[in-house]
């Protein structure tokens, strides 16, 4: 069987590992690519022809961000002990690099490897009927403490901070029932690998919602970083995890109230396909903070950029957790800095007035930037609302004149939208408040609405004074 027992476990080699994935029947399933050495390349044409029956691959690996905090230690060698230095993240891209070449192949092979939505678009699988997917490989943004190898029935760990399998005889410990730690493994492999329900048609995947799946088409879910009530970064995590945490994990977002050189406000409604929140009215323009905005002047430049300027086309905003690398003209904004009519007085607004082709905006200072809100998210299909912490920074903007034609004569794709007085607003609230999304009521009933009158005064003025 060319395994042993060590220290009252089971172990077996790499060597060995390799003949049992070229003999596995069932799946292979493998969570942390860092430590296990294995040759990608050689099991290709493998996995292509097990993969044509009914055989299952998962691959979760580790994101960059953890890469990056285990190579402190394991590159310290008086933490570590090791006498070499190993470049985790030069292992990481290595593997993730096979990786995805396997996976490209196994694509090119027919085999079935994207996520079911992402198939029904693709042209080849457009007549495969009931899509079963059986590729998956995924980046976890979750700590993945032990490696795990589980082939068929089998389950094999080993440790990658001080210690990585590359040579033919360097062992994993398997872990059997009368393993001393078999009931927490147990646990460990649930929360983290995939098991078939009792139906064995649908999967459970308790991680799920803390990785992001790699496809061919190149999209998968967005990033952000996750925040402490005390607006301390936590780390990343995939944005449509946050509808299931608490104000403990809180995300950063923008608002932005966007105003016509008339002082009306732009309110959009949102699709009936959104998921959340469908067929309400919302504030003009909102989103996240994503980890490559510089910070969040740049973010809500982008987000207006995406919305107001980019065709999202069939899939609306159904899709709005996707990363589709579109590239936003951010320079159709100009920033202000903050609000401070006391103190500019009418100043930016000669450049305002006199360039109506442009789209000026200002931040807000308000403490819901500074402490977390309950941003709450009314799921479709009477499914119930889910609270959403954020810290919120707030916008006011000016729009050019082309921008507000755009809108009142109904050019933009992605969203119906329409142009109100502050005073209209708030009579279609207390006629019905359930039609404005939880965040625009939020907005008409706090101390925000008092300011967006001031605003809307001041910019109806000020464009009558000058263009008078």
């Amino acid at each position: 069987m060319n395994e042993s027992i060590e220290n009252g476990g089971a172990t077996i080699t790499l060597k060995r590992l390799h003949e049992k994935i070229r003999e596995a029947k069932k799946c292979l399933r493998i969570l942390g690519i860092l430590a296990p050495d294995i040759k990608w390349d050689s099991f290709k044409d493998i996995f292509a022809q097990k993969l044509q029956g009914d055989f299952t691959i998962e691959i979760i690996g580790e994101s960059e961000c953890l890469v990056n905090g285990q190579s402190l230690l394991a590159g310290d060698r008086r933490i570590s002990g090791e006498n070499k230095i190993y470049e985790l993240e030069s292992i990481w891209e290595n593997s993730l690099s096979s990786l995805k070449k396997l996976r490209r192949y196994l694509f090119d092979k027919d085999c079935w490897t994207e996520p079911t939505n992402d198939a029904k678009k693709i042209d080849k699988f457009k007549d495969i009927g009931d899509y079963k997917q059986k590729f998956f490989l995924r980046t976890c943004y979750l700590p993945i403490p032990i490696p795990v190898i589980n082939i068929d029935e089998e389950y094999f760990i080993t440790f990658s901070l001080t210690k990585f399998v590359k040579d033919d005889n360097d062992k994993f410990e398997k872990i059997e029932r009368n393993h001393p730690w078999h009931n927490e493994f147990n646990k460990y492999f649930r929360a983290y690998l995939t098991f078939p329900t009792t139906d064995d048609k649908k999967h459970i995947l308790a991680i799920e919602k803390f990785s992001t799946e790699m496809t061919n088409l190149g999209n998968k879910l967005e990033v952000i970083e996750s925040y402490n009530e005390r607006r301390l970064p936590m780390g990343l995590l995939p944005r449509s995890s946050f509808l299931d945490l608490d104000k403990y994990h809180t995300k950063q977002v923008v608002w932005a109230l966007m105003f016509t050189r008339d002082g009306k406000l732009i309110l959009h409604k949102r699709s009936d396909n959104a998921s959340d929140n469908r067929n309400m009215w919302d504030k003009s323009v909102g989103g996240h903070v994503s980890p490559a905005d510089v910070d969040s002047a740049k973010a809500i430049a982008r987000e207006i950029a995406e919305e107001m300027y980019h065709d999202e086309g069939k899939n609306g905003q159904s899709s709005y957790d996707k990363v589709d690398f579109f590239k936003p003209d951010l320079e159709k904004m100009i920033f202000l800095g903050e609000w401070l009519p006391n103190r500019r007085y009418n100043i930016p607004f000669d450049d305002i007035s006199n360039d109506v082709n442009e789209n000026y905006y200002f931040r807000l200072n308000y403490d819901f930037s500074k402490h977390s809100i309950n941003s709450p998210r009314e799921l479709p299909n009477g499914k119930g609302t889910k609270d959403v912490y954020t810290f919120t920074d707030v916008f006011v903007c000016i729009v050019s004149k082309e921008l507000e034609a755009d809108v009142i004569d109904g050019r933009l794709k992605n969203s119906a939208y329409q142009t109100l007085d502050l005073d209209k607003i708030k009579e279609m609230y207390f006629d019905n408040k359930n039609q404005f999304t939880p965040d625009m009521r939020y907005i008409i009933q706090s101390e925000l609405w008092k300011d967006l009158n001031s605003f809307s005064l001041y910019v109806r003025e000020y464009s009558t004074r000058k263009n008078g």
